[in-house]
């Protein structure tokens, strides 16, 4: 009796766990969201971001109708020059489309699943040398 006991409050805990899990992903994306949709309004977006050093960003705004080049460093941002819509290749820009996660870590396991493979065909052939 004692050890179904133990199995039951394991397995208590285990659900408890996965419950506490299961509202943190929750509450994380609904914040996400949030914070996306409060970022998105307004007349101010940041169109694209470039890292110069560890703690050193180019940063290319709109605001309003007005596009500017901001330096923003560890203690201080600067404004650095405005920029003509004209000037702008919107084409070449990244887009707001995020890569999947899912199919980003499908690529990764396959790419260390060939890496393993490798790695065991390599280790095989010694072992046959000697």
């Amino acid at each position: 009796m004692n050890s179904v006991n133990r199995i039951a409050e394991s397995l208590t805990a285990l659900l408890i766990f996965c419950i506490v899990l299961a509202i943190t992903y929750l509450v994380t994306r609904f914040i996400a969201s949030y914070q996306k949709s409060q970022m998105s309004q307004g007349n101010i977006r940041i169109l694209e971001t470039t890292r110069i050093s560890q703690t050193k960003y180019l940063q290319l705004l709109q605001v309003g109708e007005v596009y500017m080049v901001i330096a923003v460093c560890k203690d201080s941002v600067t404004m650095l020059t405005t920029i003509e819509k004209e000037q702008l290749d919107f084409e070449r820009m990244p887009g707001e489309e995020k890569p999947d996660f899912k199919e980003v870590l499908s690529q990764f396991v396959k790419q260390n699943t060939g890496k393993k493979q490798e790695n065991q065909g390599a280790s095989k052939k010694q072992n046959s040398k000697k």
